[in-house]
């Protein structure tokens, strides 16, 4: 039976670029695999076939070297099993890997039985030119950050997902988005990082972090300046209740009530501001035992606080 009948047949095929003294050895053995697609719809699966195709066009030579019927083989996996040991075979006997007129820069197949040969100074001045140039190295970069990024499972949002669940679970929380919301309503309670650092139980640099990359810099900034603003406000009404209680101290209860008695025997009760007493009266505010004159001899005696004051 002819195999241009069969759905599945294996093949080693040869291309080549003779001007420029330059070949590609290859194997085609997956469930696709047909002759008849060689060159219509598969073109190798090689990056540097890929690379001389761009760069100088079609091979002029195209070549099926060898077929593998299943008919011969009786079953598909011998015939695969067939057509990849004579790829090897071919490959090995020709040297290509270490020959430059091939671009085989490693006997892939023998990757199924754990025997792999692979050159990779060839591979890489083939891919990115002379391998210490400034220019290959370059390309090298460029391609290595490239393939970083494509090849980042975390690029894929579900696997992202499930890796910041599984991080928040650890820590806690039924989600990210459960931890996400937590930090931030934190955040837009206290305004401030450490407060939120302190209430949940996070470091100051993760809360920053978590923030800034999924609000941006500029909601941070907005809500920590609102914190200021309301800070400012607080301390001016702190700075106003405090100027009352200077006024009078009778208005701050948790102050104490002292007995001043001066060096006459003069007796002066004073509820909650001592200090200012003193400076008022020219008065040291030592209450040091030993060194009664700093306070010219006056006498103090904390009676009460000011809550608790009957007199």
């Amino acid at each position: 039976m002819s195999h241009k009948n069969l759905k599945h047949v294996p093949y080693c095929y040869l291309i080549g670029w003779p001007k420029l003294n330059k070949f590609y050895y290859g194997v085609k053995f997956g469930t696709s695999a047909h002759p008849s697609t060689f060159w219509e719809s598969y073109f190798t699966s090689s990056s540097l076939v890929s690379k001389y195709r761009a760069n100088y066009g079609e091979p002029s030579i195209i070549q099926i070297r060898k077929v593998f019927t299943i008919n011969n083989y009786r079953t598909t996996e011998r015939a695969q099993q067939a057509a990849v040991d004579y790829e090897n075979k071919v490959i090995s006997r020709m040297n290509m890997v270490l020959d430059d007129r091939y671009l085989n820069c490693s006997n892939n197949a023998r990757n199924r039985t754990g025997s792999r040969i692979t050159n990779h100074t060839k591979y890489r001045n083939e891919k990115f030119g002379q391998y210490h140039s400034f220019d290959g190295i370059e390309k090298m970069r460029a391609a290595n950050r490239l393939s970083s990024k494509l090849n980042n499972p975390m690029s894929n949002p579900t696997v992202k997902e499930k890796h910041l669940n599984s991080i928040a679970r650890k820590i806690g929380y039924l989600s990210h988005q459960e931890y996400l919301e937590t930090v931030k309503s934190s955040f837009e309670k206290y305004k401030t990082i450490k407060v939120t650092a302190d209430k949940t139980g996070h470091s100051q640099y993760t809360i920053r972090h978590l923030l800034i990359k999924n609000f941006g810099n500029d909601w941070l900034a907005a809500i920590r300046a609102s914190g200021l603003q309301e800070a400012r406000c607080r301390s001016a009404i702190s700075n106003k209740l405090r100027t009352k209680r200077s006024q009078n101290g009778g208005l701050n209860y948790n102050a104490h009530v002292w007995k001043a008695v001066s060096t006459d025997g003069e007796v002066h009760i004073i509820k909650g501001h001592r200090i200012q007493f003193c400076k008022d009266n020219n008065i040291g505010t030592s209450l040091d035992p030993l060194k009664p004159h700093l306070r010219g001899y006056w006498r103090f005696e904390k009676l009460c606080k000011v809550k608790d004051y009957t007199g």
